[in-house]
């Protein structure tokens, strides 16, 4: 329901929506919630409400961060700053990522580190970078 009233230009019925199905889920899982939290966050960010990113962004840190989860969180924070065109924070989130992924030994976090490091190099217009991405 979020992601219509999205594509009808109702930014705030959207975030109202999300955030009640967020409220009313709150043990659907850590995977879905972390997904709902970034759903709502880039909301947010279109609604110029960078307040409350750095609100769910905190409550997602303190919730996940040392844990295996807190891989999946912080390549989402990497997307939640690259959509803000915070790019000190973008590589700071995949480099976390990283060494989370590297402590619990798990594959196939490369392609997604490459993935938004291409995007922010692009963002810097720095192209002959991105295309190595």
């Amino acid at each position: 329901m979020s992601e219509i009233y999205k594509k009808i230009g109702k930014i705030g019925e959207a975030i109202k929506y999300g955030e009640k199905q967020y409220e009313l889920h709150p043990n659907w899982g850590d995977l879905r919630r972390i997904f709902d939290a970034v759903a709502l966050a880039k909301l947010y960010i279109l609604n110029n409400d960078y307040q409350s990113v750095e609100n769910r962004i905190n409550e997602l840190k303190n919730q996940y961060s040392d844990s295996v989860m807190g891989l999946v969180l912080e390549a989402s924070l990497s997307e939640i700053y690259l959509w803000q065109n915070k790019l000190k924070k973008v590589e700071e989130a995949l480099l976390k990522a990283e060494r989370i992924a590297s402590d619990y030994g798990i594959a196939g976090f490369e392609y997604r580190r490459k993935t938004i490091l291409g995007k922010v190099f692009e963002n810097k217009k720095d192209y002959k970078n991105a295309l190595k991405y």
